[in-house]
């Protein structure tokens, strides 16, 4: 879980490269990325809109096989009203994060047309 703005990608990176290292399949569960409800109103979906999207992008260039998300609605996160994690908002409508994952999936499927090897999971229960 991370607030927007503290994403590590570098960390990331680095923490994957050592799971391959050491022979294990990393896999990403349980992405969340809330917001802070201080202040930057509109902006602050455009922000973690793109930081989903580099978390996937990052997932996806490392060889990543799973990324799973916690819960994509704000309705039904257990950090309502004050974090709306989700990708779709209280109005099941898909906010600035949705559709940075889909110009990310699309760009990769331009990319590896063939290329089914990534599973995009959305918990639902969470």
């Amino acid at each position: 879980h991370y607030t927007k703005g503290s994403l590590n990608l570098s960390g990331f990176k680095k923490a994957i490269r050592q799971c391959f290292d050491l022979g294990l399949t990393p896999e990403i569960s349980e992405v969340t990325i809330w917001l802070d409800l201080a202040g930057l109103g509109d902006l602050q979906e455009q922000i973690q809109g793109h930081c989903y999207g580099k978390l996937l992008d990052l997932a996806i260039a490392e060889n990543v096989k799973s990324f799973t998300l916690w819960n994509p609605f704000d309705s039904y996160s257990w950090r309502q009203p004050e974090r709306l994690p989700g990708i779709w908002d209280d109005d099941f409508q898909p906010k600035p994060a949705y559709f940075e994952l889909e110009k990310v999936l699309k760009r990769w499927k331009k990319r590896e047309p063939d290329s089914d090897s990534l599973t995009l999971s959305l918990n639902t229960s969470g």
